[in-house]
This record gives structure tokens, C-alpha cells and sequence, in this order.
């Protein structure tokens, strides 16, 4: 029986006589016939060497390559139907084939401790011994973070610790002696010394694997000199925690799916832990870590790509695709919070045909009520501020709500887009965070990092340096009142790099003197349904001398108005694709969405030049219809309404007009809706304001 379940109280053998776990049993025994029928074993894992496996994705698509474990010499990008070939491939190739091995021993493995077939046990004990008859013959290589063995990073070392120690652990009883001591003694203890000699010493996601690997490896060699390192060294788990884990529960690096990841190695070490016997106290953070991406969702449960990070989180079914996490989590949480939401509605999405149910899936308790979690508006440390439809606030039906990000850089993986916005209308991501694509993808450096693919400001067609902003006031759409979000940010004196060269250098010296003096302010201004239904974008700009000044807006979909005349000139940045300049400054935008083909519009004003462009989205292959509102000066205050109903016909002739300094007037048919701003403007020593805000005022005029 596994230590790793048995101090968490959980025994899976039998369970796929349990219908409870019937769908996960078959997804399981599927597997494991699948490792049966594999050619593969673990010696196979000698040649070629495994490479980054980022590499083994098509650099032009972005998507993953296809896995033949026949063909360590050809790669395919099915979708788009052509192949690749290149010694980068092949590395990736033998990335994927390592990373299928392991995939092949899991499912043995779980199966032979489910169903009690030795045929499963003695699968996973071949693969096991067999990486253990190699392991040692492997040279380290890699180029990335740190060297592996079986890997070509220190990271994917101790990633793939966690899982093999949790296989031997499954199927232990059914190994001799001598096997036993074959596996420990020539892959485990080896592995300890390749991940503990390339510690990194400092707070990151990697360093959090690094502990797990090595708190894994604890357990099965009996170490608990080791398994106390991993908890309570200078750069332990709990050091890791305390200096990577913001006060509203999110992973310092600012990314959804570096969250999860970061979580997944740290289950692995409190597991470790627990069976070792210590470190009982961690599960309060793991309540933390694991409910703050739920309070901050969308309906759906979907939550933005900021940062570095793969897009899932951001669309359908969001954050259910960590169903896994959330069952395990459960059992190593501090209270029943977990357990409850998994019992609510909420979590229907979540998928119950996996091993992680197998394993971690409980019934739900009798008399337990499903928890209702409060949503987070605000997320002051992460520096995130949410607004949200009254109907949205509900927590069901789709959703209608706007983001705007104005807080810390988020490290090594993090983009410089403060003030960008994500918005979402009835359920559709209109205005998006690009998320970004695999790392090796030329575009990954030239678009997905940089200022111009982000929704926000960008100075003289240079990308912001790292920057932290603060929000200057909130207050949330009421039925009968408007909600907005106000933040700045002002680069330069004061200001960090955050972390940026934890991995790879990324403060640029141009950005740093473009963007010196300069203040960016952001307000959102969203009404309900009785009162407009719609969004008013306000953003100024100081600057200490004239400089160039683009608001830069990009919309999931395709233009359907007039985009206006060549003029590629005008724009220097990459991959914006038919630059044309409109001929007003003020005006409207039309377009159809990408989610379903719906219209939709947007009015501006503000800009001295308007330019239209087509710019790359999330996957690569699709694109967004993107707006630049230009202004050279030293100042600049641009304007834009967006509708938030689905159904736009009332805006057919709608428009936004600046009829004085400070006032806006957006003309609807059969009224003009007045905004009057009271000094908003962008300066480093404006003022956190109160409830209500003193900047704006509305007034509906009928006509």
C-alpha cells in the first residue's frame, strides 16, 4: 500500500468495483492496456537525448507537434497536415517519449493497485527497473534551468521524481528484494543528487518542483534528514510560501496556469510531508491557493492569461481543466472549503473519468452544504480589479464583466502590459489578453512578451519596462448606479526589475528611457442595464516631453467598417499586418466577434490619428481587429464606449463626442448620455479616492 495515500487515510484497491469510479476505472484499465500493448520500455530512454519540451511544438502554428513513438525522426503538426524534421524535433521527440513512458508506468501502476492484475504489476516494475538499469549511463544535459538525466532541465528531473516515486509506491509489494533495491539505489538516490546539487536558492515555481522531487525521493529511501530540508531549509517549502504566495492567494508570477503548476508541486511535497510526518500545518495555504482563482473567476470559471502561460485557463472550461488539483488538494486542505465547493453546482464542469478521481474522489458528505465563495473584486497584492454586471454577480449565467491589471511585473514570466483590460460580454472574451504560445516559437518574443500584442499604452512603439501600479479607488455596478476601477502607474524612479532575470534578461534600456517621467491612468467606468449597459474607457497620459502616444486595442474578430487608407509607415512594431488610417479622429468601430460571429461596436475619441490594423491572436493562426489611437504631445486623454449587451442594434448610430474640456457626451438614439470629468489626469501624486468617486458624473440628457 502506497505511504504517499496511506497518510491521507486513502485506499484504492477495489475501486473499480465502486460505481463511483466506474468511468475513471475504464479511462485507467484503457490506459494501462495501452502501456501493455507499447512497444516501449524503460531502456528505450537511452537515444536519442530528451530535449526542452518546448521545442516539440510547430513554430509556425504554435500547436504540439504529434507523438509516434515509431517515428523518433518525424514530426507532425496534424492540424495544418505537414511534417518537420530537424535534431531540435527529435529532442522534442524524445521529450514526449520519456514523458510517455512515464504516462505508461502511472497507468500500470494505478491499475495494478486498483484492480490487483499482476500483468499491470509487472509492467510498471519493467519500466522501472529498466530506467533504473539506464539512468546512470545517461550523461546530464540541457541548456535551459539546470541539467537532468532522463530530462534536459533540473525541473522536469524533479518533476518526473514525484511521479515515479508515487508508482513504486503502488506496486512495491509486488518487486523482489532486489528490485527494490535496484530502483532505489541506481534512479531515486542518484536522482536526489542531480536535483539538490542545482537548487536555486531563491523563490520560484521551479525551485517549489525541485523541494517535491526531492521530498518524494525522502519517502521512498527512508531520508528524513531530507524530507526536512525540503520543508524548513532557508529556501524551503515554507520560505517558498511565505515569499511567493501574495495575501489574496495567488502564485507570485501572475500567470493562472503557473499558479496550478507551482500547486501541483507543492501538493506533491505536503504529501510527501505528511507521510514523512511533518509539516501538518501547510494545508491553511493550500485552502488559500486553491480558492482564490475560484473567487476571482468568471461564471464559466474561467480566469485571464496574463503573463507567461498556456490560454486554457482563459476559455471553457477554465479552471475545471484542474479538476485533478482540486480533488487532491481536498484531502490536504485545513478545512472542508474544497470538499464543498466540489460539491456545489459550480463544479460540475470537472471532470470525474481520470486518475486523479480514482485516486483523490470521494462522495460527497451527508449534511455537508455546498459553500457559496465570495467573489474577489479586488486583488490588491496581484494588483487586479474586477468589474461585474449585477446579473454576473450571481455567479451563474454568462458572464459580463472587465479586468484591468495594474499590479507587480509577476518575475521572470511576467509581460509589461500594465493597465492592459480583459473584457467580456455576455459570455464572449471580446478584448483578451494574448495569453502566450510555446517559448520557441519566434513569435513568442516578438508579440506574446511585449507591449503592443497587450490592450493598454504604449510610448513611442517601445515596450513598458517593469513597472508596479496602484489603484487609485473602486467601487462595484450596483442596479441603480454605475461601478468603476481607477489605477496608474508611473515608470521610472522608484520603480524595479522584480525579478525579471530570475531566468532570462528582459529589462530593455530603451524601454526604461522611453517610458521615463511617464504616467499612464486608467479609469473603467461600467454601467447596468437600466442605466446605458455599457463600458466608458478613459486613459491619460503624462508625459515630460512630446512623445508618441498609442492606445492600442485589440478585438477578437474582424473589422466590418471602413478601415480607412494604406499607410504601413505609420506603425514600426511587428506582426501588425494592413495598417490604414482612418480619416476622423473620432469615431466608431465595427466588427464581428470571433465567438459566434456576433456584431459588435466600439466609439472612441481622443486621437489626433486613428490607425486600423490585423494583428496575431491565441492560437497564432487566428486574428484580432486592432484599433491605435495616436497623440504626439506631452499629454493625452483618449475615450471609448463599448456596449455590453448582446444586442448592439441600438448603437447603429452611436457616437462619442469631447463637446468641452472634461466633458463627453456619447449620443445614443433618443438620448446623450453626459460625462463630466473632474480632474482626471495622469500625475505621479494623485490620490486614492473614495466611495463615490469624485472624478466622473453622469447625466442623461433626453432629446
Amino acid at each position: 500500500m502506497s505511504c504517499f495515500l496511506s497518510a491521507l487515510g486513502i485506499d484504492v484497491a477495489g475501486r473499480h468495483r465502486d460505481p463511483l469510479y466506474a468511468t475513471a476505472w475504464t479511462t485507467i484499465r484503457s490506459a494501462a492496456d495501452a502501456s501493455a500493448a507499447s512497444p516501449l520500455t524503460g531502456r528505450d530512454a537511452v537515444a536519442p537525448l530528451s530535449g526542452w519540451g518546448h521545442a516539440y511544438y510547430c513554430p509556425e502554428h504554435g500547436n504540439p507537434l504529434s507523438f509516434d513513438e515509431r517515428q523518433p525522426h518525424r514530426h507532425r503538426c496534424a492540424p495544418f497536415d505537414h511534417d518537420l524534421v530537424g535534431p531540435e524535433y527529435d529532442a522534442g521527440w524524445a521529450t514526449a517519449r520519456n514523458a510517455m513512458l512515464q504516462t505508461h508506468l502511472a497507468s500500470s501502476a494505478l491499475a495494478a493497485a486498483v484492480g490487483g492484475d499482476d500483468r499491470d504489476a509487472e509492467r510498471a516494475v519493467g519500466i522501472l527497473t529498466g530506467l533504473a538499469e539506464i539512468y546512470l549511463d545517461l550523461p546530464l544535459h540541457g541548456d535551459k534551468v539546470g541539467q537532468g538525466r532522463l530530462y534536459a532541465q533540473s525541473l522536469e528531473e524533479a518533476m518526473v521524481a514525484t511521479s515515479l516515486t508515487r508508482s513504486y509506491e503502488l506496486v512495491a509489494e509486488s518487486m523482489t528484494a532486489a528490485q527494490q533495491e535496484l530502483v532505489r539505489e541506481r534512479l531515486f538516490r542518484p536522482m536526489v543528487a542531480v536535483v539538490r546539487e542545482q537548487l536555486l536558492d531563491r523563490t520560484h515555481n521551479i525551485e517549489v518542483w525541485h523541494l517535491a522531487g526531492l521530498a518524494s525521493l525522502a519517502v521512498v529511501l527512508d531520508d528524513s534528514e531530507l524530507g526536512r530540508f525540503t520543508l524548513d531549509s532557508p529556501n524551503g517549502i515554507r520560505s517558498q510560501l511565505a515569499h511567493g504566495m501574495r495575501s489574496d492567494g495567488w502564485w507570485l508570477e501572475g500567470n493562472p496556469a503557473y499558479h496550478f503548476f507551482m500547486i501541483t508541486a507543492l501538493l506533491s511535497a505536503v504529501e510527501a510531508h505528511r507521510a514523512l510526518g511533518i509539516g501538518d500545518d501547510v494545508g491553511a495555504v493550500v485552502d488559500q491557493l486553491l480558492l482564490a482563482p475560484l473567487r476571482t473567476s468568471r461564471n464559466d470559471l474561467t480566469v485571464p492569461a496574463f503573463n507567461d502561460g498556456w490560454l486554457a485557463p482563459a476559455v471553457p472550461p477554465g479552471l475545471a481543466i484542474y479538476a485533478g488539483t482540486f480533488y487532491r488538494g481536498a484531502h490536504l486542505s485545513a478545512t472542508d472549503e474544497v470538499d464543498r465547493f466540489l460539491d456545489s453546482p459550480q463544479a460540475e464542469p470537472f471532470d470525474t473519468a481520470t486518475s486523479d478521481f480514482l485516486v483523490y474522489g470521494r462522495r460527497a458528505a451527508t449534511g455537508r452544504a455546498p459553500v457559496a465563495l465570495n467573489r474577489l473584486d479586488v486583488l490588491p497584492d496581484s494588483g487586479y480589479a474586477v468589474l461585474r454586471q449585477p446579473a454576473a454577480q450571481t455567479g451563474s449565467g454568462p458572464d459580463t464583466c472587465v479586468f484591468l491589471k495594474y499590479g507587480p511585473h509577476g518575475g521572470g514570466h511576467g509581460h509589461p502590459d500594465k493597465l492592459e483590460i480583459e473584457l467580456m460580454v455576455d459570455g464572449s472574451r471580446v478584448i483578451a489578453d494574448p495569453g502566450s504560445e510555446a517559448y520557441t516559437i519566434p513569435i513568442h518574443d516578438t508579440w506574446y512578451r511585449q507591449t503592443w500584442s497587450h490592450p493598454t499604452v504604449v510610448v513611442d512603439q517601445t515596450s513598458q519596462p517593469p513597472a508596479t501600479g496602484v489603484l487609485l479607488g473602486d467601487r462595484q455596478v450596483g442596479p441603480d448606479r454605475f461601478g468603476c476601477v481607477d489605477a496608474q502607474v508611473t515608470f521610472g524612479a522608484g520603480q524595479t526589475d522584480q525579478g525579471v532575470a530570475v531566468l532570462r534578461e528582459r529589462v530593455d534600456p530603451a524601454s526604461a528611457a522611453a517610458y521615463d517621467g511617464v504616467t499612464i491612468r486608467r479609469m473603467l467606468v461600467m454601467t447596468p442595464p437600466g442605466a446605458g449597459d455599457y463600458l466608458l474607457d478613459l486613459v491619460a497620459v503624462g508625459a515630460g516631453r512630446a512623445q508618441t502616444i498609442d492606445l492600442v486595442t485589440h478585438v477578437r474578430g474582424e473589422l466590418t467598417s471602413d478601415a480607412g487608407v494604406p499607410a504601413p509607415s505609420l506603425v514600426t512594431m511587428p506582426h501588425f499586418d494592413r495598417v490604414r488610417q482612418t480619416e476622423q479622429q473620432s469615431g466608431r468601430a465595427d466588427y464581428r466577434l470571433t465567438d459566434g460571429g456576433r456584431r459588435w461596436v466600439r466609439v472612441h475619441t481622443g486621437a489626433e490619428v486613428v490607425l486600423t490594423a490585423s494583428t496575431p491572436s491565441n492560437p497564432v493562426h487566428q486574428t484580432c481587429a486592432t484599433t491605435i489611437q495616436r497623440v504626439h504631445g506631452t499629454h493625452a486623454l483618449f475615450a471609448s464606449v463599448m456596449p455590453l449587451s448582446a444586442d448592439v442594434d441600438v448603437w447603429s448610430s452611436a457616437s462619442l463626442l469631447e463637446v468641452a474640456p472634461g466633458t463627453l457626451e456619447l449620443q445614443l438614439p433618443g438620448r446623450t448620455h453626459r460625462w463630466t470629468l473632474h480632474g482626471f489626469t495622469a500625475h505621479p501624486g494623485a490620490e486614492r479616492w473614495q466611495d463615490p468617486p469624485a472624478q466622473v458624473a453622469a447625466h442623461t440628457l433626453d432629446r
